[in-house]
């Protein structure tokens, strides 16, 4: 707009020029009212011309926009199909990609599936389990416990037993009280005869506890002193444990 101004401006003083030019090359003084005239058609003349000149150099700048902004818009336009051509290439990148690394990864599975399926036809059967053979006689000593275990009345002792007691409950009372305090003192009598008889000749015995290879725990009796501790290996025959 500025530079619009700036052009209107020199066309008027351009059209004042070419007036005082004509006023001074004229040879007959002409009067007042045909110098008015003259002027004024000058001027009118002048004014006309800046008009057709700010006109022309409008249409020219809009032009010239116009053009300078359907370049912008076509080197826009060639920036955004630049642009999306560049995403679609580097999406077909990708896909072609993942399809080659969906075809490696399947080849590389059907070969290991081949490898071991082979493998399995040419490798040799299992050999069959081994059964553990499990002796019914066999096991392992836990302990070894002595027992002591009281011997057999001979009946030496009940009739000592008794005789000593009849004689004692004899002493006591007289006539019927004296024969119940007799029979009572014969029974009390041989029974503790036998009792003592038997602890006299008690003897130790001995409890072998043995775990099975079974699995169930075994206990046996022994009358003789085994030379055995636990842990250590066994196995009984005729009701006797013998070490291994």
């Amino acid at each position: 707009m500025k530079d619009q101004l700036n052009k209107q401006f020199r066309f008027s003083v351009t059209a004042l020029l070419m007036l005082a030019v004509i006023s001074l090359g004229s040879g007959c003084s002409p009067s007042e009212e045909e110098t008015a005239a003259q002027n004024q058609a000058i001027a009118e003349k002048a004014v006309e011309e800046a008009k057709k000149q700010i006109l022309a150099e409008q249409a020219a700048e809009k032009e010239r926009q116009e053009a300078a902004l359907a370049a912008e818009m076509e080197e826009k336009m060639r920036k955004e199909e630049a642009v999306a051509a560049a995403k679609a290439e580097l999406i077909a990148e990708q896909r072609a990609a993942a399809a080659k690394a969906k075809a490696k990864a399947i080849a590389k599975a059907k070969a290991e599936a081949k490898a071991q399926a082979e493998k399995a036809v040419s490798a040799p059967p299992p050999p069959p389990p081994v059964r553990k053979t499990v002796c019914t006689t066999c096991g392992v000593v836990v302990a070894v416990n002595a027992v002591e275990v009281e011997g057999k009345g001979s009946g030496l002792g009940v009739v000592a037993g008794g005789a000593a007691g009849g004689l004692l409950g004899n002493q006591v009372g007289q006539g019927t009280g004296r024969d119940v305090a007799t029979i009572i003192g014969v029974i009390g009598g041989a029974i503790a005869g036998n009792k003592i008889e038997k602890k006299s000749k008690k003897v130790t015995e001995y409890d072998i506890v043995i775990n099975m290879e079974t699995g169930e725990q075994l206990v046996v009796h022994q009358a003789e002193a085994p030379d055995l501790v636990a842990g250590d290996k066994v196995r009984i025959e005729n009701d006797m444990v013998i070490k291994k």
